[in-house]
């Protein structure tokens, strides 16, 4: 859209400013291959985030942690044989949710105990990987006994009990707020003086040309609720990437600079907007019939004029990223 409007197919409306007049908030990168772990060896919450933290509290403050991940652990893995919880119906592992105390699949919302056998070699015995919004809320909760802390996700809140929990965080009852995106739009919250973002790289890793560009909406959107009323705003991004345009420009809030290096890449490669991509999706029961569709569409296209001569390119086929979605098999 930014290049459309660069070109004159579009109009360009800016906004250069807040419109509070308030300054931006200051941002800190903190590179988690040298922050390893925070006090205590707290490993979610590194010294800088840690510190920012407890400097908000003080002042009697209020923060807002964002992560992209719900549940309490994103897969858990047997200990005795190493083979990770999936789910039978979908190719994605299945998400600890310790308060139901439940597996669950996020896409087709299959669920299991989390003290069920595993299904290659029998053991209980989990260890668990990653980190989610629940886990999240106890690593804050047992590093400041006296916050009050509440999460904002999907298994926490919806409709009528979002606003509930909004109303609040704006009348001061919260402390810190920790959620997925559903903390990072929009909201205006005069006691935000602090926004603390877990995993900034988190969604640099999908497999989609405009992850970049993506994360730095993100970004850019949850820095914004800092420092929205009189007192200045804080930024703290934990990132193993620190040096991504998307990290260091929006930590700058400058997207020109980081549109202009994006747009060079985006030509170099041949992606949107120099080129228009058509996904053709086929999802069947067998996985044998979604390639061989998949295949014979490949073929058609193949024998077509444009192909042949070069101003169309055939990209496949190949299994989706999401392989198998509630028992069914995806090509592309």
């Amino acid at each position: 859209s930014y290049y459309r409007a660069c070109q004159g197919q579009l109009r360009l409306l800016s906004l250069p400013a807040r419109a509070t007049g308030q300054s931006l908030p200051s941002v800190d990168i903190v590179d988690l291959r040298r922050h390893r772990n925070g006090p205590g060896g707290q490993r979610y919450l590194s010294g800088p985030l840690h510190s920012a933290l407890s400097d908000c509290l003080q002042a009697q403050r209020q923060a807002i942690l964002f992560l992209n991940r719900r549940g309490f652990s994103p897969s858990v893995r047997c200990e005795s044989c190493g083979e990770l919880a999936e789910c039978p119906a979908c190719s994605v592992a299945l998400t600890e949710h310790r308060a139901q105390g439940s597996l669950r699949c996020h896409y087709c919302d299959f669920q299991r105990p989390v003290a069920g056998a595993c299904s290659s070699c029998g053991s209980q015995e989990y260890e668990r990987l990653g980190i989610g919004t629940e886990q999240l809320q106890d690593a804050v909760a047992q590093s400041f006994p006296t916050a009050r802390v509440a999460r904002l996700d999907r298994d926490t809140a919806s409709g009528e009990g979002i606003e509930a929990l909004l109303d609040e965080m704006r009348a001061g009852d919260i402390d810190v707020l920790v959620g997925t995106q559903m903390v990072t739009k929009g909201h205006d919250i005069a006691g935000v003086t602090l926004v603390g973002v877990v995993s900034a790289d988190q969604s640099l890793a999908f497999p989609d040309f405009r992850a970049s560009e993506r994360t730095f909406q993100l970004l850019a959107q949850v820095a914004g609720r800092s420092g929205r009323a009189e007192t200045p705003g804080r930024v703290v991004l934990q990132t193993y990437q620190a040096e991504h345009p998307a990290v260091r420009y929006a930590a700058a809030h400058d997207y020109e600079r980081f549109y202009d290096e994006e747009i060079q890449l985006r030509e170099e490669l041949g992606y949107p907007p120099f080129a228009r991509l058509v996904a053709v999706r086929v999802n069947a029961g067998a996985e044998d019939e979604a390639r061989a569709a998949a295949e014979q569409l490949a073929r058609v296209a193949s024998s077509q004029r444009a192909v042949s001569s070069g101003l169309v390119r055939l990209l496949g086929p190949a299994p989706a990223p999401l392989e198998r979605l509630r028992g069914r098999y995806r090509y592309r």
